[in-house]
């Protein structure tokens, strides 16, 4: 989530706002950054982590973020990949916002390549109109399509779970289908802002399935199960201790 496209800070004299349209006191050359980065090798999973400190022009501290990622081995024809992210103010309250004129357009996406053939958007709920996955909410939401240049004709896809414990789960969605753009976004913030006040803490767990073929859902379902099951804390100690 941490994207200077996604997201903007105001001036400290008010609550600090992530996102939005331009407005004076833009952060300008603020923004987030790294703090300190790791691995871990957990065979057959492997994983990462990153922390970072949202700071304005002037270099002072806003928000601190950490990101886990988590890499699965395939199972049933996918390779599942966890992203965790915990945001925490450093100072005042902070308001996360989103591009409004982009639809809402904010939080962990995947951008599909303009090469796949035929794409099909499916989610939780059984909706494949683009029309009426990119207003939905719902607790998976899979983009598949065929795979330019291959010798024989190959299907394959992205699927992003959302995990209960997120807040305002189910996530809204936005999911572009246009010649220009294929376009997937777990969109947390589409539909208002987030108020992020001093002592609280927000976390936001995602697993992304990449597989062959276009999505099966009963295989989507089982999958989110699965993913509900598990605590996004014990995924986080896996990688970050």
């Amino acid at each position: 989530m941490a994207s200077r496209a996604v997201f903007r800070l105001e001036v400290p004299e008010r609550p600090q706002r992530l996102g939005g349209a331009e407005r004076p006191g833009a952060v300008g050359a603020g923004g987030p950054r790294a703090v300190a980065a790791g691995a871990a090798d957990h065979a057959p999973r492997a994983g990462l982590w990153h922390a970072l400190r949202w700071v304005t022009a002037a270099g002072q501290p806003l928000l601190a973020e950490e990101r886990v990622v988590l890499v699965h081995p395939p199972a049933e024809g996918a390779y599942a990949i966890d992203w965790i992210g915990r945001f925490t103010p450093l100072g005042s309250e902070v308001v996360f916002e989103r591009k409004v004129e982009w639809g809402g357009y904010a939080g962990l996406s995947v951008r599909l390549p303009r090469s796949f053939l035929r794409p099909q958007i499916r989610n939780a709920l059984g909706q494949t109109d683009p029309a009426e996955t990119h207003q939905a909410r719902a607790a998976w939401t899979d983009y598949s399509g065929g795979i330019d240049g291959l010798e024989r004709p190959a299907w394959g896809g992205v699927a992003i779970l959302d995990h209960p414990q997120n807040p305002r789960f189910p996530t809204p969605w936005l999911t572009y289908h246009r010649p220009d753009l294929q376009f997937l976004n777990a969109a947390f913030l589409r539909d208002e802002p987030y108020v992020l006040r001093p002592g609280e803490r927000l976390t936001l767990a995602y697993r992304v399935l990449v597989h062959w073929g276009v999505g099966d859902p009963a295989a989507l379902d089982r999958a989110a199960q699965a993913f509900a099951a598990l605590d996004p804390q014990t995924l986080w100690e896996t990688v970050r201790w």
